[in-house]
């Protein structure tokens, strides 16, 4: 049983420890956060019957432990994000420049967001949840979903055009 549970989480620890990442701004406790998730997801008699609901359920356990250790500590970690993203896909040396730099132009302006509209952006671009698991991470309605990741998209574009203006 332990070890079907194991199996059936593995292809979303990745998404999940990527979450955790961009909540808490700290790789360490990232990886902290992902191993308790973990543990308690082996050992849990709440784990999810259907594997179409196991993403998103991991991620909202993800998402409390995270708010719980924020709550916890009060402080900020100033960490980069830029090492949580996956590296360029080009193979082409000046190709691959150009990317990394727009993603770290994107991540950084990310960061510069509230943290409610970043959340929103995470996980929907990064980790490419779909709408009805955010909103059963969040635990908001769906439409709630859709018009906050509007907000949030343009507000990311509001910050990048500004920086854009101020080159």
């Amino acid at each position: 049983m332990i070890h079907q549970r194991h199996s059936d989480l593995l292809p979303f620890l990745p998404a999940a420890l990527s979450y955790a990442r961009h909540l808490l701004k700290d790789s360490a406790a990232a990886e902290d956060v992902l191993q308790e998730v973990t543990i308690h997801a082996l050992q849990t008699n709440h784990f999810p019957a259907v594997s179409d609901s196991l993403k998103p359920w991991l991620l909202r356990v993800v998402r409390n432990r995270c708010i719980d250790r924020i709550r916890g500590s009060h402080s900020e970690v100033d960490e980069q994000i830029l090492d949580q993203v996956a590296a360029p896909r080009a193979t082409d040396p000046e190709r691959c420049l150009e990317q990394t730099q727009l993603r770290a132009s994107v991540l950084s302006a990310l960061a510069e967001l509230p943290s409610e509209q970043r959340e929103l952006l995470v996980l929907r671009e990064l980790n490419e949840c779909s709408y009805g698991d955010i909103a059963a991470i969040l635990n908001i309605p769906a439409g709630t979903v859709m018009s906050s990741l509007h907000r949030a998209r343009l507000a990311l574009k509001a910050v990048i055009v500004s920086r854009m203006g101020e080159s």
